[in-house]
């Protein structure tokens, strides 16, 4: 299902490479990845000192989403991967003025004969 917000502002900047997955499956542009300038794995304090940086820089408006860990507990339908990217598209509706509902009906759980 496309997101409710116009292509235009589909643009993400990451800190994590699984990001791609999403932005192919939702349209969006990666424009960026954060991290430290001597390319090491940044810390979580140096991942918030840049990104308020950048909001601070950059008027944005900055919502977070979830890039490893899986939403709600073990035994729900929604912890999974898909689960993962309709709570990420859900929030991104949210931060940028389109319809949260946008994901209502998807299927998020295992795939058949998975489990």
């Amino acid at each position: 299902m496309p997101p409710t917000f116009p292509e235009s502002i589909r643009r993400l900047l990451t800190c994590h490479d699984s990001s791609g997955y999403f932005a192919i499956r939702y349209g969006y542009a990666i424009i960026g990845a954060i991290q430290p300038n001597d390319t090491s794995q940044p810390s979580a304090q140096e991942i918030a000192a840049l990104i308020d940086q950048i909001a601070a820089e950059t008027a944005v408006t900055l919502s977070n989403l979830l890039d490893e860990g899986l939403p709600g507990k073990t035994v729900d339908p929604g912890h999974t991967c898909l689960g993962m990217m309709e709570e990420n598209m859900r929030t991104q509706a949210a931060t940028l003025g389109g319809a949260p509902s946008l994901m209502d009906g998807e299927e998020v759980g295992n795939a058949p004969g998975s489990e």
